[in-house]
C-alpha cells in the first residue's frame, strides 16, 4: 500500500495543481447546467498553487532521469549512518565509514575483513603498523603475530605461481587479485582475506594501478562466494603506499563493486562497508564527507 501511495502521489499532485489553476481562472456559476465563467483578474493565490503542483509533478518525474551527476534526486539517495553514509546499489548496503579498520570492522558481525596486501603477500606487511593490513592484525592478534605470521606462510606456499616466471633465488610474485582467506585463525571469531592489490618492483617500489582495483574486488568476490558470505569490510586499497589518490581508490571500488553487486553471482552480497581512514575524531579524514557524498551519489545514479 505504501509503494502504491509513493506512485500514485505524483499524479495526485497533478490532478490538484489543474484543479487549482481552474478555480484560479474560472467560477461555476450552476453546476448543474455546468455554466463555468471566466475571472479577469485572475484569482492569483490559486493560480500559483496550482502552478506548484505542476511544477512539483513534473520534476517528481523528470530530475530522477536527468544526465547530470549531482542532480539532488542522486545526492538525496545518499543516507547518512552512524560514523558515515550509505547507499543502496543494486541490491546491497554500500557504506563509507570514517575510522579505522581495526575497529570498524568489529561493529559488522559475520563479515569477511578484507586486507589489502602486495603481490608478494611477504612479512613485511604484517609488521608494518602504518598500513591497513599491518594494524588490523597487530591490533587482533597482539601476542600472536609470530604465530599468525607462520600462518600465512603456510597459506602462501599453497597457492599456485603467477604467470611470469622469476629467477630461482627471487621471491614468488602473484597476479593482482589473488586472495588467501584465513577462516577463523588462531581459534579467532575473525574470517578475513589477505588480497594482492599492490606490485612491488625494483625501479619503482610499491605502486598500484586503477586497475588493481578492479581486479581485486573480482578476486574477493570470488572467495565470498565459494564461502558463502554475504557482507565485505575493507578499507581504501592503493592509496597508501600504492600512491593511489584516496578519492580515485574510492571511486575505483565503488565502481568495481557495484559492477560485482549487479553480476548474478553477487546477488547474495548484501552489504559492502569501506572503511576510510580517519585517525580520530579530531583529525580530518583521507577524504572529506562532502567528496564521499559526492562519489557514492554519483555511482549510485551511474550504476
Amino acid at each position: 500500500m505504501k509503494e502504491l501511495f509513493k506512485q500514485k502521489l505524483p499524479y495526485f499532485f497533478g490532478v490538484v495543481g489543474v484543479v487549482f489553476i481552474f478555480f484560479g481562472m474560472f467560477i461555476i456559476q450552476d453546476i448543474t447546467k455546468l455554466q463555468v465563467s471566466r475571472i479577469w483578474p485572475i484569482y492569483l493565490p490559486s493560480f500559483l498553487v496550482g502552478v506548484c503542483f505542476i511544477v512539483l509533478t513534473v520534476l517528481w518525474h523528470v530530475v530522477p532521469h536527468l544526465p547530470l551527476s549531482l542532480s539532488w534526486a542522486a545526492i538525496a539517495r545518499v543516507n547518512r549512518i552512524e560514523h558515515g553514509l550509505q547507499t543502496i546499489i543494486a541490491h546491497a548496503r554500500v557504506e563509507v565509514c570514517f575510522g579505522q579498520i581495526q575497529t570498524s570492522a568489529g561493529s559488522v558481525s559475520s563479515a569477511l575483513v578484507a586486507l589489502p596486501a602486495n603481490d608478494l603477500f611477504d612479512d613485511k606487511c604484517i609488521h608494518d603498523t602504518r598500513t591497513a593490513l599491518g594494524g588490523f592484525v597487530n591490533h587482533c592478534f597482539t601476542n600472536h603475530v609470530a604465530d599468525f605470521s607462520r600462518l600465512v606462510d603456510d597459506k602462501r606456499a599453497a597457492l599456485s605461481r603467477g604467470p611470469g616466471k622469476a629467477r630461482a633465488s627471487a621471491p614468488v610474485r602473484y597476479d593482482i587479485g589473488t586472495t588467501i582467506f584465513f577462516d577463523q585463525p588462531l581459534h579467532t571469531d575473525i574470517r578475513m582475506a589477505f588480497v594482492a592489490v599492490t606490485s612491488v618492483t625494483d625501479n619503482e617500489g610499491i605502486r598500484c594501478e586503477a586497475a588493481n582495483i578492479f581486479a581485486a574486488a573480482k578476486g574477493l568476490h570470488r572467495v565470498m562466494n565459494d564461502e558463502r558470505l554475504d557482507t565485505l569490510v575493507l578499507p581504501l586499497m592503493g592509496s597508501g603506499h600504492g600512491g593511489l589518490s584516496p578519492s580515485v581508490s574510492l571511486l575505483c571500488m565503488l565502481l568495481a563493486f557495484a559492477e560485482c553487486l549487479k553480476a548474478t553471482s553477487g546477488h547474495h552480497i548484501k552489504r559492502v562497508r569501506i572503511v576510510v581512514y580517519q585517525k580520530d575524531a579530531s583529525t580530518p579524514p583521507a577524504i572529506s564527507y562532502w567528496e564521499v557524498h559526492r562519489l557514492l551519489a554519483f555511482v549510485r545514479q551511474r550504476c
